[in-house]
């Protein structure tokens, strides 16, 4: 005799990484108010198999589209990068707006793609000293949580000082105004 019960049922969403579910505790995830750049630069680091699925659950994205578009892709008529990109814009639309997400898309190819560093970069205030690489990352910046990540990420050339990669987990690195430091493909700030 009860009154009948609405249950509705939705997919459990892959995180950034394509494995585990998207969780802010495994740090695989998009937030909803990341701004529209971290938004964008998230989507593009997701695979090429994973951004099929991105579309289907988190877009307006037609399905008969999304076929299409995988079809262009395998033919080679579409490049998968393009498709990615657009991911991303739809992605920025649905939490933002249309104009943020073609900034965003600007910002992600002025930085990542033509390596141009004279566009609005995220901006850390740092005290001007000399600091070794790793509390630079971790401490400083917070552009890595651990320690250990920093130390792989020098030792593996991913640690960029104005576009100079820096590899001796040693180091010391004398903070300078309008210094451009970059942890990895995506993560990018500029000391004020």
């Amino acid at each position: 005799g009860q009154e009948q019960q609405v249950c509705m049922i939705m997919p459990i969403l892959e995180g950034l990484d394509g494995v585990e579910k998207m969780s802010k505790s495994l740090n695989n995830y998009i937030g909803v108010k990341d701004s529209p750049n971290d938004m964008f630069g998230k989507v593009m680091s997701v695979s090429d198999d994973l951004m099929y699925r991105y579309y289907e659950v988190i877009t307006e994205v037609a399905q008969e589209e999304i076929a299409k578009m995988k079809e262009e892709i395998n033919n080679g008529t579409l490049h998968p990068m393009e498709a990615k990109k657009r991911l991303g814009e739809e992605v920025v639309k649905i939490y933002h707006n249309e104009e943020e997400s073609k900034k965003a898309r600007e910002w992600f190819e002025n930085v990542f793609s033509k390596k141009n560093l004279d566009v609005d970069l995220p901006e850390v205030e740092l005290e001007y000293k000399e600091i070794g690489v790793i509390d630079l990352l971790v401490r400083e910046t917070g552009l890595l949580s651990s320690t250990s990540e920093a130390r792989r990420l020098v030792e593996q050339g991913g640690f960029k000082i104005n576009d100079e990669a820096v590899k001796d987990v040693k180091a010391v690195v004398k903070i300078q105004n309008g210094m451009v430091i970059r942890a990895g493909k995506k993560k990018i700030v500029k000391v004020k």
